[in-house]
């Protein structure tokens, strides 16, 4: 299956349940491979537009209804921090061996490009209503990888979460990347950026609390329920995870 009939076919998989009525907290879309400026590279050496891939999970008005947060886990060039040089060409440092290495169809052709789709019309949302986009790395600059962590950028996620996932007030979203941005640039590794639509910041990943059916939530969530979003209903499997849109989201 090509990239293109997997990504569509997901989204028309979503469409279909919004629309029969399940609810959806969001969505969270990872995508990690070679990349470079404003586009993803396919298996099949193709280039696959950034643009194209979120707006697929747009194209559908319904699918703006619910917030959006894609991470491209890949690089935006081929520049990474180098070492001060003298005026004798010679390098202020003293190279060391590393495990690191680095990680090198439009939107007018989302869905075969066959439907005549208004972008944006007097009854719907912008396409990037609800957006929360996250790219690994600036426009120019590569994106690392180790060889034995994987991505850094996916590595500091998994370990920030884990760390805080027992917290009583989990942190929101934004508050995670920017201490992975400020971490990554201060390591010289690579310096994230994002882009927080219509208030998406405000996403929080949190535990599944046991004693919800108490009315025991804490105060981020009990903010969501009070703006009156929709929380998933999930499993009683322990550790369970939920995912909770918070803070001043417009319609």
């Amino acid at each position: 299956m090509s990239c293109s009939n997997f990504l569509e076919a997901r989204a028309r998989f979503l469409v279909k349940n919004i629309k029969s009525g399940r609810h959806y907290d969001s969505l969270v879309l990872v995508v990690s491979c070679h990349g470079l400026p404003g586009y993803i590279a396919t298996s099949d050496y193709k280039k696959y537009c950034k643009v194209a891939i979120h707006r697929t999970f747009s194209y559908h008005a319904v699918l703006r209804t619910i917030p959006r947060i894609v991470l491209f886990d890949c690089c935006q060039g081929i520049d990474t921090r180098e070492s001060v040089v003298d005026e004798q060409g010679k390098s202020g440092q003293t190279t060391v061996e590393s495990t690191e290495q680095c990680k090198s169809v439009e939107e007018k052709d989302i869905f075969g490009g066959k439907f005549k789709n208004q972008k944006w019309t007097e009854i719907d949302d912008n396409p990037d209503h609800w957006l929360g986009r996250i790219d690994a790395a600036n426009a120019g600059f590569q994106s690392k990888i180790d060889s034995k962590k994987g991505s850094l950028l996916i590595a500091k996620l998994y370990e920030k979460y884990k760390q805080k996932m027992e917290d009583e007030d989990a942190p929101f979203i934004h508050e995670i990347m920017d201490e992975i941005q400020h971490e990554l640039e201060d390591e010289g590794k690579q310096l994230p950026e994002c882009v927080w639509n219509t208030g998406t910041r405000y996403v929080v990943f949190q535990k599944k609390a046991s004693d919800e059916k108490n009315g025991h939530l804490t105060n981020k969530v009990q903010l969501a329920k009070s703006i009156q979003l929709n929380i998933v209903p999930l499993d009683e499997e322990e550790g369970a995870l939920e995912l909770v849109t918070v803070g001043k989201l417009s319609n």
